[in-house]
């Protein structure tokens, strides 16, 4: 997979190791990789990034903005902004149109949903 380095990545998950090790990785394929741990967070982030953000790989449940919450504000403010869902559930019905990884799952599976959904973004 080959990614352009100027791209930049925000992962939102309220478990500090998952966020981390997601960010990692990201930051290996050659991404600006930033962390939060909630959607308010992540959504202050982006707005003082000025939306600057690409790629947003966030878990869907955690306490002070959840992930559907937070794409549903993405969409208004920063539509251009690519999203990804991860969880232990089912997606919920709100996003089933955003890209949606089951947890657990293997580092190579939001690897090329990541290339996937950045490749799509290319073509708009």
């Amino acid at each position: 997979m080959t990614t352009n380095p100027c791209k930049t990545a925000l992962v939102i998950d309220d478990e500090v190791a998952i966020r981390t090790l997601l960010a990692s990785v990201l930051t290996k394929r050659g991404f600006q990789a930033f962390t939060a741990a909630n959607g308010k967070e992540a959504l202050d982030l982006v707005r003082a990034l000025r939306g600057r953000v690409d790629l947003v790989v966030s878990d869907v449940q955690m306490p002070d903005g959840d992930g559907i919450w937070l794409v549903s504000a993405l969409r208004l403010e920063y539509p251009e902004i690519m999203c990804i869902l991860m969880s232990a559930f089912d997606p919920p019905e709100a996003v089933r149109d955003t890209p949606f990884l089951p947890k657990p799952f293997p580092l190579s599976d939001l690897l090329q949903l990541v290339s996937q959904v950045m490749e799509d973004a290319a073509l708009r």
